[in-house]
């Protein structure tokens, strides 16, 4: 059911506070909109809280939800949002309070990973997961570790990592290859004086456990830095989004300047992932290879779709199945798109693993 928004005189303010002068120009913009905010008032007069479910959402309010800016770099003495058993998808709820404002599931879930993405102190997981290093695909690429993927089957997962997303820290220790992860994982002694001070200082909602006996572990993650999320809506059934991808995979060709993605302020191409950053550090010859095929390297990219409505996608789509989702009869819908040489980048590592199938959405 279309859901009406209630937006609070508070929220306006803190959006502005959160996207700034770029979101702010986007949302007055009318150049996206085809109704007139008279037209709406005499479209969907008020109702009071009670009937709050009987009217569909202003034609205004549900345009469309602006693309993240690029998020800073990771304040370590920042205090990062804590996510744990609460964080699962927002889709099996009808409602959503999200800063104050009661949003339909889909906007609420974009919003949330909006404001974790450009969280200073990036995003915190605390769970008891018994096979993290068996089910989540953690892998080491330039430097750093990201997540490639997790079991679709482990439920206790679900809602707490994207593909995307950087670790930095096991219980305030920071990681920045497989071997320091194994070691922080395997501490069990430091993980249960964690375990043991949060139970005293915290919610239990927020732990996950699946036996009483197994040590918490607290991951401090940067909530996909290269990403953007954002809600695109159709200003009528069967509108084009403005987007096509490239020989049937999730890599996006192209995107219409006139059409309704357009108007999220998505840029045309994404910024390359390697330019500005650290290469893999290579010997003799090898390193001056590296450093000529690098040079050339272009400044900007495509982007790559990785999530639709909250869900993941599969990585590795080769027959359109983007496209159709793409295309389906939803008039909003929410999408989350990254740089396509770093997710090419995540597909060659997560190849490597022996236990492949194991992630595959």
């Amino acid at each position: 059911d279309l859901i009406h928004l209630i937006w609070k005189p508070t929220a306006r303010s803190r959006m502005d506070n959160l996207f700034g002068n770029k979101y702010r120009k986007l949302l007055d913009d009318d150049e996206c909109s085809q109704i007139s905010h008279e037209d709406e008032m005499a479209q969907h007069p008020a109702t009071n809280s009670s009937d709050i479910y009987s009217q569909p959402p202003s034609a205004r309010d549900t345009r469309c939800l602006p693309a993240n800016p690029i998020p800073g770099e990771l304040e370590f003495s920042e205090e990062p949002m804590v996510l744990g058993s609460e964080s699962m998808h927002l889709m099996a709820t009808k409602t959503k309070p999200v800063r104050g404002i009661l949003v339909d599931p889909l906007y609420a879930g974009i919003m949330k990973l909006q404001e974790e993405i450009l969280s200073p102190g990036g995003i915190e997981v605390r769970t008891f997961a018994l096979k993290l290093l068996s089910d989540v695909a953690f892998v080491e690429m330039d430097g750093k570790i990201w997540i490639a993927g997790w079991n679709q089957k482990c439920a206790l997962l679900h809602g707490l990592f994207h593909v995307g997303d950087q670790l930095v820290a096991v219980n305030d220790f920071p990681v920045s290859t497989l071997s320091e992860l194994n070691t922080a994982l395997k501490s069990r002694r430091l993980a249960y004086r964690f375990r043991w001070f949060s139970e005293k200082a915290l919610d239990a909602s927020i732990i996950v456990s699946v036996d009483p006996t197994e040590p918490l572990h607290r991951l401090r993650i940067r909530r996909l830095p290269n990403a953007r999320a954002l809600v695109a809506c159709r200003q009528y059934a069967g509108q084009s989004l403005g987007i096509a991808f490239e020989n049937g995979t999730n890599v996006v060709k192209a995107i219409s300047q006139d059409g309704p993605l357009a108007c999220t302020g998505l840029p045309m191409l994404a910024p390359a992932f390697r330019v500005g950053g650290k290469s893999p550090q290579k010997h003799g010859l090898r390193l001056l290879k590296s450093r000529i095929r690098h040079t050339d390297a272009p400044s900007f990219v495509p982007w790559t779709l990785t999530e639709i409505n909250n869900r993941p996608l599969n990585l590795f789509y080769s027959k359109n199945e983007a496209a159709s989702l793409i295309n389906g009869p939803s008039m909003e819908i929410g999408l989350v798109v990254q740089p396509a040489d770093f997710i090419s980048a995540l597909k060659k590592k997560l190849q490597q693993l022996s236990f492949l199938k194991k992630f595959s959405t």
